[in-house]
């Protein structure tokens, strides 16, 4: 029988350097073999338009990121990503970080065995290219604990909720002191409808993905 296929969706803009030496190497080095790789530009970046069977490059054409209320940074590029993809499941890995070589299988094996319809894994935060001990992700989904990168889930879950570049669901339900900081709880928005529905789910304690926190100097999560 063959694998269920898998896109990884990455949403990128600016220098295109770290993309091109961490992010996609590490889509590359999967060992799960149906992954193709579905990379949005939104905003300004010499990166050109490509397709192939295991990557698409695809350019937005404008700053979409810039046309809500507050900047939606890579939520909007997600949300294009999703209708675009071509995937039975779908990933997701910023253009600043990378996936470590088991994390898409493994996610498909915990997603098939449980009968999920989404799961997540655990993230490692680094500096400077090393581990800070500092690990994201518990068996007890939640806002800061729930990280875009971590996710795996049937594409079907886009008919539960997909991505809102407003995140009017985190800017109603998030504490007061942490609304500021909305727009950069898109993951937490979308799982949040996700868990208010009948759709199963599952975690693998495990750390899967790296997550480098130089280049996230807006927020400490």
């Amino acid at each position: 029988m063959k694998n269920r296929s898998v896109s990884v969706i990455t949403p990128t803009y600016g220098d295109p350097t770290t993309l091109v030496q961490r992010c996609i190497p590490s889509v590359e080095a999967q060992s799960y073999g149906e992954v193709e790789h579905v990379i949005i530009v939104d905003g300004p970046s010499p990166l050109e338009i490509s397709e192939s069977p295991r990557r698409r490059i695809v350019r937005l054409g404008r700053r979409w990121h810039e046309f809500t209320p507050e900047p939606s940074w890579g939520t909007m590029a997600r949300l294009v990503g999703s209708a675009i993809s071509s995937g039975d499941y779908i990933a997701y890995i910023d253009h600043d970080d990378a996936l470590l070589p088991g994390h898409v299988e493994k996610l498909v094996n915990l997603l098939e065995g449980t009968g999920s319809d989404w799961v997540y894994s655990q993230m490692a935060i680094l500096k400077k290219g090393r581990p800070t001990g500092e690990i994201v992700g518990d068996g007890h989904p939640r806002w800061r604990q729930i990280s875009t990168q971590m996710l795996l889930h049937k594409v079907e879950m886009f008919h539960v909720a997909n991505w809102d570049p407003y995140v009017r669901n985190a800017r109603e339900t998030l504490p007061e002191n942490a609304r500021a900081w909305a727009a950069y709880g898109s993951d937490w928005d979308l799982v949040d409808r996700w868990l208010r529905s009948p759709a199963k789910w599952a975690y693998l304690p495990e750390v899967t993905v790296h997550h480098h926190r130089d280049s996230d100097p807006v927020i400490g999560r």
